[in-house]
């Protein structure tokens, strides 16, 4: 997709693929969605990937350069490169050139191995989450990570926590053991309730058997706003 007049959008509903076929052998080029030179790209849905083999680097699954900007609402994303040479991992399920002015701004989606820790070695701020509290969830069992601004449950809201400075609730949470809270943190409860009935607590006080705690705010760097 490439120039300022350029606007694609992908609506791939009711199993729509895009798929790249290339080995990667010789290059980086094997690109389901490459979006460059002030291009717009905007992902709804639909499956993605490439067959590239795991021992070459390169081959970004989803990537931007010089100005590109592509908005990811939806759809499942799965590389099949590893991009050693930014540190290991599967990190070019979504990439951007370093310092070209290009960015990826994620508010659905899951994605193969690629999650908030891999979106952050990007740098630069070129893969972030759309402002409005969304959130990287914690990888499923089939090493997906989704984008959602849903905090339904423990896991997620305890993954949001540590990759977040505000998070909302999308339900009643049930704990089985306090938070602890050792940065700056805003919650909106959201007319929701956090419990915490659990007799396996971990130990805070001294004697886990006598505790009860939901939130346990500790340092100086801690501050915890709830709403």
């Amino acid at each position: 997709v490439d120039g300022a007049d350029a606007n694609l959008t992908l609506n791939a509903t009711n199993g729509g693929k895009v798929i790249a076929t290339g080995d990667g052998s010789t290059s980086y080029y094997n690109t389901a969605v490459w979006v460059t030179n002030g291009a717009t790209a905007t992902i709804n849905g639909g499956e993605y990937s490439n067959t590239a083999d795991p021992e070459n680097d390169g081959c970004d699954l989803i990537y931007g350069r010089d100005g590109g900007k592509i908005y990811v609402t939806g759809g499942t994303f799965k590389a099949g490169a590893i991009r050693s040479n930014l540190g290991g991992g599967i990190y070019g399920v979504l990439n951007c050139k370093d310092s070209k002015g290009s960015q990826i701004i994620v508010s659905g989606g899951k994605f193969y191995e690629y999650g908030a820790a891999e979106a952050a070695k990007v740098g630069n701020g070129e893969v972030i989450l759309l402002e409005g509290g969304y959130y990287w969830s914690a990888k499923d069992a089939d090493g997906y990570y989704t984008v959602t601004d849903k905090i339904e449950t423990e896991e997620a809201l305890r993954t949001a926590i540590a990759n977040n400075n505000e998070v909302k609730l999308g339900a009643n949470i049930t704990l089985t053991d306090a938070i602890t809270i050792n940065k700056v943190v805003t919650i909106d409860l959201n007319g929701y309730t956090i419990e915490n009935n659990s007799a396996a607590n971990t130990t805070k006080l001294g004697n886990a058997a006598d505790e009860c705690i939901v939130f346990y705010v500790d340092g100086a760097d801690a501050n915890l706003t709830l709403n």
